[in-house]
């Protein structure tokens, strides 16, 4: 498990350090005040990528129009205080070992853009030639995002660039094997109906489908079976006493979350599963038995949660439920 980690110029964290982690991590804390921010660190610690970035930036509205326009502010908001001059640094401990992170940007040269003409065959060589006008279209930049990690012996370097328009994703040196896969749960997402379906024909393969059903009671104790059906694609099917099966994605925000994080940590054991803002669509009266049942999964599963919230009711839940079931040798606030 992730026993601490270092944070450098990255967001709104200048140099912090945070440690004493346990088995599930509630992190509470005013709006602004960094919660989202810790979540992404955690993530890009673990996972360092052109992907992982470019999923970050996707959740904040960052991959604009601006950016393709303008490579040079592509990264900016990335960086403490917008000063991508500095290096964002990871330094994070686990029991069994160690993984440092740097992430830094690289102005590349401007080079001339040309008018670009449709592909032609040249017949004495018969190979597709693209026709290239004289005319230049404009002088353009690219600026280039580069990441280093090191991990033991492992070294890994990846690279993601802008390009005027174009957006490429380059990736260099050995592959990057982390020593546990991070999945990042943000706030306000919802997985598609398909995705959540095949994940839970995956659990049931394994004999945990019953877990699905355990959970969903915590909200609605009138339902009776929880199922999948493949019409095209799989769909979790739910039956409620008296009433017909109806597919989840008729039911409420609270039944789609609960399903969304069971599914992840059943098919993803000894994983690090971040989870922002946890208490959308949980009821205040349900809180303390979820909380319940996060610890239970978390420890028969080997994972590491990290959550935030900003609710009191939630905050308070989490006391309550770690203080009665000896969770607080596993949690932390």
């Amino acid at each position: 498990m992730v026993q601490a980690i270092s944070i450098e110029n990255f967001r709104c964290f200048h140099h912090s350090i945070f440690e004493g982690f346990g088995r599930i991590n509630l992190i509470g804390g005013k709006n602004n005040s960094g919660k989202t921010s810790l979540l992404e660190a955690i993530l890009l610690s673990n996972v360092p990528g052109a992907r992982s970035i470019s999923f970050l930036q996707s959740l904040r509205g960052e991959n604009t129009a601006l950016f393709s326009e303008n490579p040079e502010y592509a990264w900016t908001n990335l960086f403490y205080n917008q000063e991508k001059n500095q290096k964002i640094k990871f330094s994070s401990r686990y029991g069994n070992g160690s993984i440092e992170v740097e992430i830094f940007c690289e102005e590349r040269e401007k080079s001339t853009l040309f008018n670009q003409k449709p592909l032609f065959r040249d017949p004495s060589e018969n190979v597709l030639i693209p026709g290239i006008d004289s005319a230049v279209l404009a002088e353009v930049g690219a600026s280039s995002l580069k990441i280093k990690a090191n991990v033991g012996n492992q070294k890994f370097t990846g690279y993601i660039e802008y390009i005027y328009k174009n957006r490429r994703e380059l990736r260099g040196g050995e592959r990057f094997v982390p020593l546990k896969e991070a999945i990042l749960v943000p706030a306000g997402y919802k997985r598609s109906s398909a995705a959540l379906g095949k994940d839970f024909e995956r659990i049931k393969l394994l004999g945990k489908g019953a877990s699905i059903l355990k959970a969903f009671k915590i909200v609605d104790d009138s339902i009776e079976n929880v199922d999948v059906i493949n019409l095209g694609e799989p769909k979790i099917i739910i039956t409620r006493q008296g009433f017909a099966p109806q597919p989840l994605n008729y039911f409420g925000d609270a039944l789609n979350k609960i399903a969304d994080i069971v599914l992840r940590i059943e098919n993803s054991p000894q994983c690090i599963l971040l989870i922002d803002e946890i208490e959308n669509g949980i009821h205040h009266t349900n809180q303390e038995e979820f909380w319940r049942m996060l610890i239970k999964l978390a420890s028969e599963n080997d994972v590491q949660i990290f959550c935030t919230s900003h609710s009191g009711e939630m905050i308070n839940a989490f006391k309550r439920a770690t203080s009665a079931s000896n969770g607080q040798n596993i949690a932390r606030y």
